[in-house]
């Protein structure tokens, strides 16, 4: 038995949602408003499917200890007929053994699986309080503590001064962001970018800052 790492990514790049640059108008307010609920209905079909995968692996998982408790059932059996016989004990043994280590195993998958879709939505929520209207988000990558952001942004001095915001969000005030890109895409209304993220623990490289940011981006607006 063994458990797989979790990940969690969502896709926002609708075409329809792409930002523009142009006043707010009415029309323009309630296609943002329809944008937003279309992702919230994005955001719960992610979920839906990661809680889908994970309950085939607990299905899976209970499917095996209720076999092996049908084993130890017969070993019991056969243990009673054979007045003790040593290696019938052993594998009786062996068997409980490891159903209790599937028990355990179910517990941890749920525990975890708790803990990261609490994190991921907590995570879209601090992305959503900060994000502005002059950057949009294509991808959003969670695995195993490590975050990727892929999207566009219409001025390059959104970069920096979405950057620094991110000090005032739980989610990502503790990340460093290591991987950087930012580049120029034909038929795209805007500026390319990914950055990416691990813990301080884990990062190689040498942190992305706002003002690193600012200067790749060529130090102001597009």
């Amino acid at each position: 038995m063994s458990s797989t790492a979790l990940k969690t990514a969502i896709n926002l790049y609708v075409a329809e949602l792409r930002p523009v640059q142009k006043r707010f108008t009415l029309k323009l307010t309630l296609l943002v408003l329809g944008g937003w609920l279309a992702v919230l209905v994005l955001v719960a079909i992610v979920l839906s499917y990661a809680q889908s995968s994970h309950q085939q692996q607990v299905t899976e998982l209970n499917r095996q200890v209720t076999q092996q408790r049908a084993v130890v059932t017969e070993l019991n059996q056969a243990l009673q007929q054979r007045r003790g016989d040593p290696k019938i004990q052993q594998q009786l043994d062996l068997t409980r053994a490891e159903i209790e280590r599937g028990q355990q195993l179910l517990g941890n998958l749920n525990q975890q699986q708790r803990q990261h879709q609490t994190s991921f939505a907590m995570l879209l929520s601090d992305l959503a309080e900060i994000t502005p209207g002059q950057l949009w988000l294509q991808d959003i990558v969670m695995e195993q503590g490590d975050l990727t952001l892929r999207g566009y942004a219409t001025k390059a001095a959104a970069l920096p001064a979405w950057m620094a915001d991110f000090s005032g969000q739980p989610t990502l005030r503790n990340r460093q962001f290591a991987v950087f890109e930012l580049r120029t895409e034909d038929n795209a209304q805007g500026l390319a970018f990914t950055i990416s993220s691990a813990t301080a623990t884990e990062t190689d490289g040498a942190p992305v800052t706002p003002n690193d940011l600012l200067r790749l981006s060529g130090g102001g607006d597009q």
